[in-house]
């Protein structure tokens, strides 16, 4: 028999019932091998009450089934790169077993307000929340920052398993940009900030191969980058560290430290008026990243805040 500890969903008439429940063998009679269709599912929903109903269940992404586990019960949940994560613990611990918790928060409106990085250097950076259901042949990343670093800092990092550098904005030094796509960069020669917030839009598009930078509003001479090229949909999306391996490999003196607003990421280009749109926080499309519905997790020395100085055109 299987027995492991899950979430699910029990649908009895109109009634939807949440709860942790045992699985146990197969309606199809099939021994040790779980049916992974309709399940009689025991919820637990107030600790003591058993109730009864059918559990619809889908295999997990990536295939994965657990073992089987003999006197063990076992936790299951979604890793980052999307993939089910198992857990074991002894049967005595059944009632501390609990449904693991998503690690991003609800979506939030950050509207006039600031991721805070204050340290320097830093281990802090922010995780970011993006589904996308297909590779990207064309995107644009904005974001807006406030520091007076001079050493070289990342913004914004897209890391796949076979690629790091995926999507990168990165400052090597005071009036210079790299964009990379595809662990390929170009490089925009910008003038150096006064202390003033610094908006920027970086877009791509694959059959061209023509890489945009746009700096508060105004549009840099076109480059090309990465022509043919497919930038993966599964990643790991961070603000204020460069990954240099999937997930992690951080350089602290690479790492952000200031304030950080108006991110997004479009899965397409964006026209000229959308650019100008971007640099003035006027009305944008709907995008898979936007600052106005962010999910995220902090990790580290980095709080949430008001607005203290507001971007021009912000």
């Amino acid at each position: 028999m299987w027995l492991h500890h899950g979430v699910g969903t029990s649908h009895v008439g109109d009634v939807t019932q949440q709860g942790h429940g045992l699985m146990g063998t197969s309606l199809s009679g099939d021994g040790d091998v779980p049916h992974l269709g309709h399940l009689f599912m025991r919820t637990l929903l107030n600790g003591d009450v058993p109730q009864w109903g059918h559990l619809s269940m889908r295999a997990p992404l990536n295939g994965n089934i657990p073992p089987p586990l003999g006197e063990d019960i076992t936790q299951w949940g979604t890793s980052l790169s999307g993939d089910t994560t198992w857990q074991s613990h002894p049967l005595g611990e059944l009632g501390k077993v609990q449904s693991p918790p998503h690690p991003f928060c609800p979506p939030a409106d950050l509207y006039r307000k600031v991721f805070v990085f204050r340290e320097d250097p830093s281990d802090a950076y922010v995780l970011l929340q993006v589904q996308l259901e297909r590779p990207m042949l064309n995107f644009t990343v904005c974001l807006r920052s406030y520091t007076d670093l001079t050493r070289p800092h990342s913004l914004f990092s897209y890391a796949t398993k076979a690629q790091d550098n995926e999507i990168l904005l990165f400052k090597p030094k005071p009036g210079e940009y790299r964009f990379y796509v595809g662990g390929k960069y170009v490089t925009f020669r910008v003038p150096e900030n006064r202390g003033e917030w610094e908006h920027v839009c970086a877009s791509w598009e694959s059959g061209s191969g023509i890489a945009e930078f746009w700096l508060n509003g105004r549009p840099w001479p076109r480059k090309g980058l990465q022509k043919g090229y497919e930038v993966g949909n599964e990643a790991v999306v961070m603000l204020g560290q460069e990954q240099d391996a999937y997930g992690g490999g951080f350089d602290v003196y690479n790492s952000f430290t200031g304030e950080m607003a108006d991110v997004h990421l479009w899965d397409a280009g964006l026209s000229p008026d959308k650019m100008r749109s971007a640099y003035l926080a006027l009305r944008l499309p709907p995008a898979p990243l936007a600052w106005g519905r962010l999910r995220y997790e902090a990790k580290g020395d980095v709080v949430v805040k008001p607005r203290l100085r507001e971007a021009l055109g912000a």
